[in-house]
């Protein structure tokens, strides 16, 4: 099962599109927030709501998939510590946007993942996103780069 993980592109559907295009053998494909865009060009994606998009998208969703619970949010109100905010979310693995900065992490036995942001990265000059892998109850995580220069 391999699922495709992008966020924050605010507004950048070449960037999305590119990217989906370059990962069409992915199973599932979520947009994690801010994509300011309208929702016929997020339709191939399961989109959850920023705190930058002006269409009505769900805040979160909650599913299974090889018997993993996954939780999908924006994350922009997770403060005031995210390892709390977590701690009280029924998942085993929580993956958000927001904070336009890539993390991978284990905490009180939950997945946490953050693609990063595809156009407006924070911790680098390169976008990212993510690719989620579960093969045989294993999860593995594949940031990849986006150059949009």
């Amino acid at each position: 099962m391999k699922i495709l993980l992008i966020s924050d592109i605010h507004g950048d559907y070449n960037a999305l599109k590119d990217v989906y295009n370059q990962n069409l053998n992915c199973d599932y494909y979520f947009l994690l927030g801010d994509s300011m865009l309208p929702k016929y060009l997020t339709s191939d994606f399961l989109t959850v709501k920023g705190n930058c998009d002006f269409e009505d998208y769900k805040e979160s969703y909650d599913l299974v998939i090889e018997n993993f619970k996954i939780h999908l949010e924006h994350g922009h109100k997770l403060y005031p510590s995210l390892e709390n905010y977590v701690k009280n979310i029924d998942c085993d693995i929580f993956i958000f946007g927001h904070l336009h900065r890539k993390i991978y992490k284990k905490t009180d036995n939950k997945i946490i993942i953050n693609p990063g942001s595809l156009t407006q990265p924070r911790d680098s000059n390169i976008g990212t996103y993510a690719l989620l892998i579960i093969e045989k109850n294993n999860v593995n995580v594949v940031f990849k780069n986006y150059s949009f220069y």
